[in-house]
């Protein structure tokens, strides 16, 4: 590749997001038992999980709040020297600290029918990029210089509402329509110059936001007194509207030539067949094994999407989650699980990072009850506060795809490599609910 390629920028730092989906939990449930949820799940959260599990319970639940904290140390693009040359690298540290409100849900009955409603942010990537590098050839001629400096953001939102209905008292199923929005932006500057030959500096803007809709159908059963069986399949989502807009400032001179170019594109296109997330399944049971103890486990199932106008290409991709919950006091549950959150990108694609992450969570709910006085015939109601934290650590195992830099031709070479890496995950969640409940 060469140097004047530079122009158009020549690593999307965009393509580091790993493809992983399953980063944080969105609900008290899902974070005692590490998102194995399909079948355990209650109250709002169930909104996201199973919308058949909308209809499990008589009280109204409020999921008020909850928070995470994503730190992530390595996985990244970057630049190196190609093999064979003297280098020198300075790489400044960025720490990938991704903090997101990543649920708020409302569950009510209306009706006759078990409504839950939520907004919801499943999917974060926060990715930087700050490295220089300094390549110089054996036989003493001049050596060539390249810096870049790139980060990138993508998030997904996911709002919508849910319905549940239980057709008999071991079967229920459930339906959800959920609006999406995705917005990405990234910026990348990357500098590079051989001495007494030329220079190359660019400068480019990518922001994009998408508008989307999604269908979730849903099916809890009772397989036993003491066995939850649920099912949940999630369609692709349909793009309804888009916008696409770059800018590239850059300029360059090779001996005595010299140049410059600006750009400025837009893309906005409205409806139409454009598949964004790829079809997703998830089958997971839940035991309760004395009253007091429950064990859930989750498959979840991606398939295959492949995109060119959407820049989206993910591969099948099966992942577990399992977890044990149990009640230690009147008012207090423990939690421990472990999951796999494999990466969905192609492989060797790019300079994109793939990377398949293995875990473990522990956490725990502490519930406060208050009871709340009748006026007349109306029956006493309790109301139930509970916070949940839960902290997570996953390695992940992968490769990510780095370009080298040999002081080459006019100015040099950027050859794109990949190299095999280890990252270390770590997420603290932090939520809060209110159930109401009839009785003390």
């Amino acid at each position: 590749m060469a140097g004047a390629c530079l122009c158009g920028g020549v690593m999307r730092i965009g393509e580091a997001h790993a493809g992983n989906d399953g980063a944080f939990y969105l609900g008290n449930d899902a974070a005692l038992l590490a998102g194995a949820a399909t079948a355990s799940a209650q109250g709002a959260s169930a909104t996201w999980y199973n919308p058949a599990r909308v209809a499990v319970g008589n009280a109204d639940d409020f999921d008020l709040s909850g928070s995470a904290y994503l730190l992530r140390f390595g996985g990244t693009p970057d630049l190196e020297a190609a093999p064979g040359y003297r280098a020198t690298r300075q790489r400044l540290a960025a720490l990938d600290l991704t903090a997101v409100p990543t649920a708020v849900a409302v569950r009510r009955k209306l009706l006759g029918l078990d409504i839950g409603a939520g907004l919801f942010v499943p999917t974060r990537a926060v990715v930087y990029a700050r490295t220089l590098v300094r390549a110089e050839p054996a036989d003493g001629s001049a050596p060539s210089e390249v810096a870049i400096d790139g980060n990138s953001t993508f998030t997904e939102y996911y709002g919508g509402l849910a319905v549940g209905r239980a057709l008999t008292s071991r079967l229920r199923v459930g339906g959800a329509v959920f609006g999406y929005y995705s917005s990405r932006i990234e910026t990348t500057i990357i500098g590079a110059r051989r001495v007494g030959a030329g220079f190359i500096t660019s400068s480019g803007t990518v922001a994009g936001q998408r508008i989307g809709a999604q269908l979730v159908t849903g099916l809890s059963w009772r397989a036993a007194p003491s066995v939850e069986l649920g099912f949940t399949l999630r369609s692709p989502v349909l793009q309804l509207a888009s916008q696409v807009q770059a800018t590239n400032i850059s300029s360059s001179q090779i001996g005595s030539a010299a140049d410059a170019s600006l750009v400025f594109d837009e893309r906005a296109l409205g409806a139409d067949t454009l598949l964004l997330v790829p079809l997703r399944a998830e089958v997971g049971t839940a035991i309760d094994l004395d009253g007091r103890t429950t064990v859930a486990a989750d498959l979840r199932l991606r398939g295959r999407l492949a995109n060119e106008r959407a820049e989206t290409s993910v591969v099948p991709v099966a992942d577990v989650r399992a977890g044990l919950r149990r009640q230690v006091g009147t008012n207090l549950w423990l939690g421990a699980g472990a999951f796999t959150d494999r990466s969905g990108q192609p492989r060797g694609s790019g300079t994109s990072t793939i990377l398949d992450f293995y875990g473990g969570t522990i956490g725990v709910e502490l519930g406060k009850p208050y009871r709340v006085l009748a006026d007349g015939d109306e029956k006493p109601r309790t109301l139930r506060f509970s916070t949940a934290v839960a902290i997570s650590y996953a390695v992940g195992v992968g490769s990510v795809g780095n370009l080298a830099v040999a002081p080459r031709g006019a100015l040099f070479e950027l050859q794109p490599q990949r190299d095999d890496v280890t990252a270390h995950e770590f997420m603290f969640h932090v939520g809060s609910s209110v159930g109401t409940f009839a009785g003390p």
